[in-house]
């Protein structure tokens, strides 16, 4: 009886251990995630900063640098799916996007470049006509290529804004003049709106291009706020354009540094005559090519879209003045 009541309480005691490992698995540690915020047109927030919180937990709250606009909000649960907050006085409430981490994260740098979120004023929204109507929020954002996100766009791209029980939100999207535009499909910077959210809603974007994949992207609505984020997209290959930077008088410049603007990360040399070689490339995205050489002034190539590879695209620097 003693054998049979000891063989009892050791798989007890086995299952109980078991137990613990499985749960101690599960749980796993809090994360820290870090971001940038500035303001509508990018530049810094005066200060004091912008309050950084997590949305259902406001006792876990940062504040950004003013300095350079980052912050870094630490004790965020991971494997569970959340989204911020920021808030400053005078400007919109602006929310991320819903994600769900594992790990420490940055929002809004990759390895390659960066972009921040950025919050608006009342009167950045007028300007326009995205200011939402009192009660409701908007959504805003653009689309991308998920390789080279902070510096290639991508037009064409029919997107739809679907809420709880199917409801259908119409998009609008910004032309190159800066007007909205209700229908249709983004035009070259990628941009798109979606006015007048109901409060509370939970609305997910999906996103269309022939040849292209998206990734759907979901946020949790809110009134006399602004729910901001990208689309990202896999381009249906990566392309390379070749030529020479050379100046005004057309000789060659060896040491010319060519990168896409924004994602300084991707970037190529020029040779001893000037002569370049950029490759891996998004096809079918729109982005600028920034150039520098010493004694000479910074120049901004673009927007450039390839279809296929492309050879003797020849860029001219103007010498910088003494």
């Amino acid at each position: 009886m003693f054998a049979k009541d000891f063989n009892k309480m050791l798989t007890i005691a086995v299952v109980f251990f078991a137990a613990l490992l499985i749960g101690g698995a599960a749980a796993a540690s809090p994360i820290t995630v870090s971001g940038i915020v500035k303001d509508w047109n990018g530049n810094l927030i005066p200060a004091p900063g912008v309050t950084v919180l997590l949305v259902g937990d406001e006792t876990k709250t940062t504040t950004t640098s003013t300095t350079d606009g980052s912050f870094s909000l630490s004790d965020v649960p991971a494997n569970t799916p959340f989204s911020l907050k920021f808030s400053k006085a005078g400007y919109l409430d602006v929310y991320s996007p819903n994600v769900n981490l594992g790990g420490n994260f940055n929002l809004n740098v990759s390895s390659t470049g960066s972009t921040p979120f950025m919050m608006p004023t009342a009167a950045d929204l007028t300007a326009f006509g995205a200011m939402p109507a009192a009660g409701k929020g908007l959504m805003a954002g653009r689309v991308a290529d998920a390789t080279y996100r902070y510096s290639s766009t991508v037009g064409s791209v029919f997107v739809t804004a679907t809420g709880n029980g199917g409801k259908v939100y119409p998009v609008f999207y910004r032309d190159p003049f800066g007007v909205l535009v209700q229908g249709g499909t983004t035009s070259g910077n990628g941009r798109y709106y979606v006015l007048n959210v109901d409060d509370g809603d939970t609305v997910t974007l999906l996103a269309s291009k022939s040849g292209w994949s998206f990734s759907s992207v979901t946020y949790n609505t809110h009134a006399d706020g602004v729910s901001m984020g990208r689309i990202y997209g896999t381009a249906p290959g990566y392309v390379t354009m070749s030529g020479s930077v050379v100046d005004t008088a057309g000789a060659g410049i060896a040491g010319a540094r060519l990168e896409l603007n924004g994602d300084n990360g991707k970037f190529t040399n020029t040779g001893s005559g000037g002569a370049y070689t950029f490759s891996g490339l998004p096809r079918d995205a729109n982005f600028y090519n920034k150039l520098t050489a010493t004694g000479y002034v910074p120049t901004y190539a673009g927007p450039v879209n390839l279809s296929g590879d492309i050879s003797g695209i020849n860029i001219t620097l103007l010498a910088s003045k003494t």
